[in-house]
């Protein structure tokens, strides 16, 4: 390749001709740029092979990996964005022009062609640099195999540019100089390297944002928000953030000089909330710009298969449909939906899905489905370690087809189904929800919806759940019947369905389906409202409450004036103000505090846990966004909690829908109250003071086991769902009682009742045998509650009314 054809020499000669007169040795007095007489042959080997190989090879292998992403699939992502696919077009369109140049003999083109030339070997130096760790696997794959051209591109196009070169070297006049190599080169590295510059400083940062040391911790998350790339953030959230260019001499260059190699994938995804304010998980994964094929072809690596934590987005997997159904019963104060799913993943290996769902307050998971061969089959019900170890034996080691859901803190579930299988498969669950209706009043209620916390899979653009609920009283603007097509924000947001209740929900009883010698009763009632002599309030300084704080302020303003104030801000280091009983003072300060970023809470929470020790009967009133990463242990709080004899109050007022990893932790403590009577964080926080200075009501739904001969007479409920609620009642106070059967007796109860609690889950298995050897029985089909289908109810009461007519004929 190093003979490729020349334009005439300055003595006139032509590579493959003899100088047969005078006329040819006078071109070396024609004037550079002028076309020459004689051109060389174009067809030759030598020109054959540089086309193959330094303009049609890398030219070829381009369009094969922006197309396919081969490389990134398997080592990684060479062209991640429309810059560096630019920049190594370069190198056969440099060839390209060489040729074309030297063939037509354009000499006026050689400055800036010797640049280019200079230009797209650096660019080329760099690639076959980082492809040099897997140029001998290449090699033995091209050798045994005839497969491996591809990865040693890099490499010959550094051989076919400097044979060009070379040839352009030849061909000059000896009156042009000929550029230095260097000036084009060093701009190829530069050009190549600049969008890594921002990286680097991103890294650095990085590694100063995950030091021990709380000082130099706080400056690296400082620089981070000010002078970071969130884009490089959140690679290193899904990638080794040690590894930083796409090489194995990452580490080297990068590394964080710790013992340790690369920071670990967990510490920078705590950082990303505290610069960003945001789950890294909340945003697609990256993938580069030029890909957009949504994980189709890919192979899919998911640590967390299996464990307890949703984790990151899974690119290729994705929710296909989403139905929520539900059946609500005014005159017995319960609400049953059943939420349908179905995933896709046209990635090449199988995913397994998996989401955190907030449900309802006081609500749980009653049912759960399982389709498999087109058959639904129902979940088995069993203490929370038997479950999940079912599921890991099928799911992770035999790779079938089972479905967990178990608790992930108060009012959260876990759901985790696997495996969707590869290549556009799909896998279809059904989860059943018993709720409470929430009491706006004596004879008002509310239908809230289950939603979303977080999920590994994604969600399209134009995705829609679509609702349908039918009830026995008119839903507010709705009539009996709701039928809606709710995006994934608008289901996040939607507060409720106002419904009015009649009088016989005051009080209803059903039978106790443990004991035919009980019944459950359900009374509505006026709930009592502890006034705290003093308050001490946390505040979430997170990026989410920048529009709250005017809000919370403006609340303030209505508290008594009498009352004790405190309050603790919960920034990059907690903030105490003793305002006492100058709430103008309190307003003013909460309104001059700054947001930005995700805060950690749980130094201020314990701050205000030793600041209402001191005085008994103090409530604390926590007044937060989202809390999706736990960046201190809460093992301090939780022991405040377990160790406390008297333990206040917490009241927890929460900005919209989000997750909770604080109070996930603090699943066994009892003594937190949520308040969610309103849709804003404001309106929670005015409702509580209302409720303290006496201008405003609460009720609840009280439920309690009597034995049948002592229930009085009144309306009675063919529902179990009254039995249900009772029973999650229950269950939470047997496992948190001292009584050292409690917790036996509570999931056992658990099992009876077919609920998913804080001591059981539920589990669908493939085969009886795998039921058999984890000690596990599946639901009977008859006793799992059901939304019967429009359809259905219609042919029940055609067919009860032809009953009774027969019966009076």
């Amino acid at each position: 390749m190093s003979d490729i054809p020349t334009s005439p020499s300055a003595t006139g000669h032509v590579p493959g001709q003899s100088v047969t007169s005078a006329s040819a040795t006078s071109d070396v007095s024609r004037s550079p740029g002028e076309l020459r007489p004689a051109r060389p042959p174009i067809f030759s080997f030598r020109n054959i092979v540089f086309w193959l190989f330094g303009i049609l090879l890398p030219a070829a292998t381009i369009i094969i990996e922006a197309d396919t992403h081969l490389c990134a699939d398997i080592l990684f992502d060479p062209i991640p964005n429309w810059w560096q696919f630019a920049l190594v077009a370069l190198v056969p369109a440099a060839n390209l022009a060489t040729w074309f140049s030297i063939t037509s003999s354009r000499n006026s083109w050689l400055p800036r062609l010797a640049h280019l030339n200079a230009f797209a070997i650096g660019v080329s130096v760099v690639y076959a640099a980082m492809f040099l760790p897997f140029t001998p696997f290449a090699l033995l794959g091209l050798l045994a195999a005839g497969f491996g051209l591809l990865p040693l591109t890099p490499l010959i196009s550094v051989l076919t540019l400097a044979t060009a070169r070379g040839a352009l070297r030849r061909s000059r006049d000896t009156a042009t100089p000929f550029p230095k190599m260097w000036i084009g080169f060093v701009a190829g590295i530069v050009a190549l390297a600049a969008p890594y510059a921002h990286d680097f400083f991103t890294h650095e940062m990085l590694a100063l944002a995950v030091s021990k040391d709380a000082a130099k911790s706080r400056r690296g998350v400082a620089l981070l928000r000010t002078f970071g790339s969130n884009k490089s953030l959140l690679r290193f959230c899904y990638n080794d953030a040690g590894n930083l260019f796409p090489s194995e001499f990452g580490p080297a260059l990068f590394g964080n000089r710790r013992a340790g190699g690369g920071i670990p994938i967990e510490d920078a995804q705590t950082i990303y909330y505290r610069v960003t304010g945001e789950p890294y998980n909340s945003l697609p994964a990256p993938q580069g710009a030029l890909r957009g094929r949504g994980g189709r072809g890919m192979w899919n690596f998911d640590n967390a298969l299996g464990g307890t934590q949703v984790a990151g987005k899974i690119p290729g997997l994705s929710m296909q449909t989403s139905r929520l159904d539900g059946k609500i019963e005014a005159a017995a104060g319960t609400s049953y939906v059943e939420w349908t799913m179905v995933f896709k993943n046209v990635a090449l290996n199988q995913s397994e899905a998996r989401a955190q769902i907030e449900l309802p307050p006081g609500a749980a998971v009653s049912r759960l489905t399982l389709w498999i061969d087109g058959e639904p089959r129902e979940a088995a019900f069993g203490a929370r370690g038997q479950v999940r170890a079912a599921y890991q034996q099928v799911a992770v080691q035999q790779r079938r087809d089972p479905v967990l859901v178990t608790t992930s803190g108060p009012d959260r579930v876990l759901m985790q189904c696997f495996p969707v299988q590869p290549n556009g498969g799909e896998m279809k669950i059904r989860i059943g929800i018993t709720a409470p209706l929430r009491l706006t009043g004596e004879r008002q209620g509310t239908v809230l919806l289950p939603r979303f916390l977080e999920t590994n899979f994604e969600q399209g653009d134009a995705f829609a759940h679509d609702v349908w609920l039918e009830s026995d009283q008119p839903l507010d603007g709705a009539g009996s019947t709701a039928k809606l097509r709710l995006r994934e924000k608008e289901l996040q947001g939607t507060p409720g369905f106002r419904i009015s209740l009649p009088e016989q929900t005051a009080e209803r009883w059903t039978d106790d389906p443990t004991d035919p010698g009980f019944v459950i009763r359900q009374t509505v009632r006026r709930t009592a409202t502890d006034v705290p002599p003093r308050v001490v309030f946390v505040l979430d300084g997170s990026k989410a409450m920048a529009s709250e704080l005017p809000g919370i302020a403006e609340a303030l303003q209505k508290m008594s004036a009498g009352s004790g104030c405190t309050i603790v801000f919960a920034g990059d280091e907690p903030e105490v103000l003793q305002a006492g009983g100058d709430i103008a003072k309190a307003t003013a300060w909460v309104r001059s505090r700054q947001t930005i970023g995700g805060r950690d809470n749980v130094p201020a929470l314990e701050r205000a846990w030793d600041l209402a020790a001191t005085d008994p009967g103090t409530a604390i009133v926590w007044l937060h966004g989202p809390q999706p990463v736990l960046i201190a242990s809460a093992e301090p709080l939780l022991q405040r909690t377990e160790r406390e004899r008297t333990p206040p109050v917490i009241y927890d007022l929460a900005q919209g829908a989000g997750l909770n990893r604080i109070i996930e932790k603090l699943d066994r403590f009892s003594g937190i109250r949520p308040i969610r009577a309103s849709a804003s964080l404001a309106g929670n926080l005015e409702h509580l003071l209302a409720l303290w200075r006496g201008d405003a009501s609460e009720f609840s739904l009280v439920r309690e086991r009597l034995p049948r001969a002592d229930a009085a007479p009144g309306p009675a409920t063919e529902s179990r769902h009254i039995a249900r609620l009772w029973g999650l009642g229950e269950i939470g106070r047997l496992s948190g009682s001292p009584d050292p059967g409690g917790l036996d007796k509570a999931i056992k109860l658990a099992v009876q009742l077919q609920l998913v609690t804080r001591v059981s889950g539920a589990v669908v298995l493939e085969r009886k045998e795998q039921y058999d050897r984890a000690g596990l029985t599946p639901a009977d089909p008859q006793t799992v509650p059901i939304v019967p289908e429009p359809g259905s109810v219609l042919l029940l009461l055609l067919g009860g009314g032809a009953l009774l007519l027969r019966r009076r004929r």
